[in-house]
């Protein structure tokens, strides 16, 4: 836990430095400007990988305390989550209006600045997603101090976890539509500018079961890469969650499924089966 707090500090401090050097340094011509695309989404989806990480390791974490200590933890645990997630809302907000003033200094014409428009709009349902779970919680949590700390007592610390849990429930499930959403629409605006993103020529039919072998075709890796895709490193490696893990993949299956006028179900990648495959490559390691 005390890494990821160290982790949340250093990526609000380099969101902040990102927003100001954004803001000092436009594009010179598309390639400057797809380059900063590149390092704005890094840094979207390094938020969301921090906030599940922290939240992961904090329950992980409260799971080995007396009740006594759960309002020292929770106080301070919820205030440092929180503080990161406004941040992030409010730097990631300054980038990304900046970033649709620099689409108009490099060129891009009517099309692309409709695909970008759209890509941009679809990153800030993203980050609209933050700003409201972060004050669903703030509703949740303000109950804590008012309420005397003798009745702050197993019970109550239940409830407010049933109802927090309820929360971040909608907000992965918003999440992991957005994502999806958002990796498509990044595929389309590359497409507009001629930058190649790449989609397989060739993966084997699925006959029965999904395997690691179909989704290294997808990819266009090696297994060794595949597997190296189920850890992620940041400030800290960590693990891909399963939920993203199935996103990503699902996003690349539709996009080669798309050649034959086919979805990515359509052709034995469903969310379930890809799902099986991340089990399965955790438990062959």
């Amino acid at each position: 836990r005390e890494l990821n707090i160290a982790s949340l500090a250093n990526q609000m401090d380099a969101l902040q430095a990102e927003a100001k050097a954004f803001a000092a340094n436009p594009p010179k011509n598309v390639d400057d400007f797809l380059g900063d695309m590149q390092s704005i989404t890094a840094q979207i989806e390094g938020v969301g990988e921090r906030i599940h990480d922290y939240r992961r390791i904090t329950e992980l974490r409260k799971a080995l305390l007396d009740p006594s200590d759960f309002d020292n933890f929770e106080v301070g645990s919820a205030r440092m989550l929180a503080e990161f997630m406004d941040t992030s809302e409010e730097q990631l907000t300054k980038i990304m209006n900046q970033m649709m003033k620099n689409a108009k200094i490099v060129g891009l014409d009517e099309v692309q600045l409709a695909r970008l428009a759209d890509l941009d709009s679809i990153s800030r349902l993203e980050l609209n997603n933050i700003l409201a779970t972060r004050t669903k919680i703030a509703e949740i949590e303000a109950i804590i101090p008012r309420t005397p700390k003798k009745l702050r007592n197993d019970r109550f610390w239940t409830q407010q976890r049933q109802q927090k849990a309820s929360i971040w429930d909608e907000y992965d499930s918003l999440s992991r539509r957005f994502k999806s959403m958002r990796l498509a629409s990044s595929r389309n605006f590359l497409t507009s500018v001629d930058k190649s993103v790449y989609v397989p020529d060739f993966v084997p039919d699925v006959v029965g079961e999904l395997t690691p072998n179909h989704l290294a075709y997808l990819y266009g890796c090696t297994g060794d890469d595949l597997y190296r895709g189920l850890t992620r490193i940041q400030h800290q490696t960590t693990i891909r969650p399963r939920a993203d893990f199935i996103v990503h993949t699902k996003e690349q299956a539709n996009a080669y499924a798309a050649r034959f006028g086919k979805t990515a179900e359509q052709l034995g990648f469903t969310d379930e089966a890809i799902g099986e495959v991340y089990d399965q490559m955790w438990r062959n390691l």
